[in-house]
């Protein structure tokens, strides 16, 4: 049996590292290492680490300053022993036969990758919803099928197959072949490391099984105007490699997967103004100001610029238009109008 890599990026999780761990040390395929990289954490997860390390020598610790999600993952891959890689996010869990049933699949099948499926959960007793993958449901496809692109890349870069990289199970030798995660980006460092994947493989396999549970933490979800322009700013550096990458990949169609992921990271940082309106932390004059700001960048009016407004929801539309001409007390009025239609909806 080969030997299997866990690797979990840990950061201030003491409420869930212990549902995560214990999924992990009990599951039913026995030969896997357990990477846990503490990126600075600043609660007691160290301390509850060195407590399951005490019980299990199969787990690993390292300890590092904070540098974020996709560092953490690349030291932990540098680390690793494994002959396969896979992930898991320090607040989930995976079901007990994980690891063995991801194993097996990719044997049988055959494959490089194999990407499971998802709870995801309210709670750790309630789940809400099963990730659904329909015509590529239990399929082996080759990335050079002529329908690869379609089905598989195209739904990666407009957001109908979520890149959530902890439902792989990775031969090593083609996770190195990426140049593994982008430092410093920390919001759809999934996606760009998916596409990057993609062109490394020649086969993935698709479990309809669902063997990961996402927790919906509600902790996790800030809601500052700091954090909405971050992210913005981030998303602008994650089109710009997403593109760079679609420029020099192995596939075709280039133009329109460069207008799926300009749609999609739009989208994103269209609904980023509307939150960053909802929260209420600046006044309108700061809020003007923030926009006017972003506006200025050459990056974000270009993307604005690019993008076509038929492939975007028409509540998006008019708040783009209004931004770029910056008339912000027609937006304003939008904005508060659309708010008032949202609590409206909810109620019924």
């Amino acid at each position: 049996m080969h030997k299997i890599s866990i690797i979990i990026p840990v950061y201030n999780a003491e409420k869930f590292l212990n549902k995560c761990l214990d999924s992990l040390i009990e599951q039913t395929y026995k030969n896997i290492e357990i990477i846990c990289v503490n990126d600075g954490s600043q609660d007691n997860s160290l301390k509850i680490l060195k407590e399951y390390q005490e019980k299990d020598s199969r787990i690993i610790i390292i300890d590092k300053e904070n540098e974020g999600v996709s560092e953490a993952r690349n030291v932990g891959i540098r680390k690793s022993s494994g002959n396969y890689i896979t992930f898991v996010d320090s607040d989930d869990w995976i079901e007990l036969n994980t690891i063995e049933l991801l194993y097996n699949t990719l044997l049988k099948e055959e494959v490089d990758v194999v990407r499971g499926n998802y709870f995801t959960n309210s709670s750790y007793e309630k789940v809400e919803s099963i990730g659904k993958l329909n015509e590529l449901e239990n399929r082996k496809i080759l990335t050079n099928d002529k329908d690869f692109v379609e089905l598989v890349v195209n739904k990666l870069l407009n957001g109908r197959l979520p890149c959530y990289t902890v439902l792989l199970l990775i031969k090593k030798e083609k996770l190195l072949r990426t140049n593994l995660f982008n430092k410093g980006i920390v919001y759809m460092e999934d996606t760009i490391f998916y596409n990057k994947l993609m062109n490394e493989i020649e086969s993935i396999y698709f479990l309809e099984t669902p063997t990961y549970h996402y927790l919906i933490n509600p902790e996790s979800c800030t809601k500052s105007t700091e954090f909405y322009i971050r992210n913005m700013y981030n998303l602008l550096e994650v089109h710009k490699l997403i593109v760079n990458g679609i420029n020099e990949d192995k596939f075709e169609e280039k133009e329109e997967r460069i207008k799926l992921i300009t749609t999609q990271i739009s989208n994103k940082i269209a609904n980023y103004f509307f939150l960053m309106y909802l929260s209420k932390d600046k006044s309108d004059k700061e809020l003007k100001s923030l926009i006017d700001e972003l506006i200025e960048n050459e990056s974000l009016y270009k993307l604005f610029e690019s993008v076509d407004y038929k492939t975007l929801p028409k509540h998006l539309v008019i708040p783009i238009k209004l931004i770029m001409k910056k008339r912000y007390s027609m937006l304003f009025f939008y904005y508060g109008f659309r708010k008032v239609i949202r609590k409206l909806l909810k109620r019924k």
